[in-house]
């Protein structure tokens, strides 16, 4: 299905997203209404929406607008953990959009947050890890644990940073990456957090996104369109496709493709229009080396 921002309500929706356990749409966004109630650009903020029919709402009046690094629902009580990174804040919300804690926290670049067995885990900024915090009423943020891994190839790659992970099944899937040369992995642990293997991705793809589906693991990459699916062992299976985005795809590349013909034909009017000045300011040139200027007079007076 493909539902216009319009008819949400919006004049931009971005990531973080996630589903709650109502099917509601949370994510990131701009309200059409306030875009065209100020003069200056409207603040981003945490949006649920509803896609049957459309429509999006802020989802708390109190929480102000700020940036959204990652999201996550607790599953039983239906509260929602957000990550501010621009603020170094974790935030806890009722479903009702109440804030119930803040705490203090410095997150990576690209943060992760997954509640599992009662705990909050979150990639760490400091190395190979994953911080185990608490998020029980009075002690949200708290650090119970820090789990170093060391897979093997991670170590010889120097993959020294945690980009994503997620829990499937009995399984932990954690992307690792250099720092600085940008190199990523993806490997596998047990529910303990013992290495189990890593799994081998396609040349060149890069693992910007991991997500559950089933007893699957999907692998998105920005560049590629297939999602790159995985079994719950890690064998590699169909590439998960669809002719919806396929199509959009295809839509906005040619738009691109007449964005940057119209680009070029532009540039290329301008550079003949400049050839042209240049030859007639020439040709001007070389006439006032033949044809001087020349005040004329009459001639002198006999007396």
């Amino acid at each position: 299905q493909d539902i216009p921002l319009q008819d949400l309500g919006v004049t931009d929706l971005a990531g973080p997203m996630l589903f709650n356990q109502e099917g509601q749409l949370l994510a990131s966004g701009v309200l059409a209404a306030a875009s065209a109630s100020t003069a200056e650009a409207a603040p981003r903020q945490l949006l649920r929406c509803s896609l049957q029919p459309p429509q999006c709402e802020p989802f708390s009046e109190v929480l102000q607008p700020r940036s959204i690094s990652a999201l996550a629902e607790h599953p039983l009580t239906g509260s929602l953990f957000l990550a501010d990174a621009e603020a170094g804040q974790l935030l806890q919300l009722s479903g009702q959009g109440d804030v119930l804690g803040r705490a203090d926290t410095t997150f990576p670049e690209n943060p992760v947050i997954q509640i599992a067995s009662g705990l909050l885990f979150v990639n760490s900024a400091k190395g190979p890890a994953i911080s185990v915090l608490r998020y029980d009423e009075g002690a949200l943020g708290q650090q119970l644990d820090e789990i170093l891994l060391l897979p093997p190839p991670a170590i010889d790659a120097e993959q020294t940073r945690v980009w994503d992970f997620i829990r499937n099944g009995q399984q932990w899937w954690v992307t690792m990456y250099n720092p600085d040369t940008r190199d990523a992995g993806l490997y596998r642990f047990d529910d303990q957090w013992n290495y189990q293997g890593q799994v081998e991705l396609a040349r060149d793809y890069w693992p910007d996104e991991l997500g559950s589906w089933g007893n699957k693991v999907l692998v998105r990459n920005a560049r590629h369109l297939p999602l790159q699916r995985f079994n719950s062992q890690g064998a590699t299976e169909v590439r998960l496709d669809s002719d919806l985005l396929q199509a959009l795809a295809n839509s906005r590349a040619q738009g691109r493709r007449l964005h940057n013909l119209a680009w070029r034909s532009a540039l290329l009017l301008v550079g003949l229009l400049a050839l042209g000045a240049f030859c007639l300011g020439y040709l001007l040139h070389v006439r006032s080396l033949v044809y001087r200027p020349h005040r004329e007079r009459g001639a002198d007076p006999v007396d």
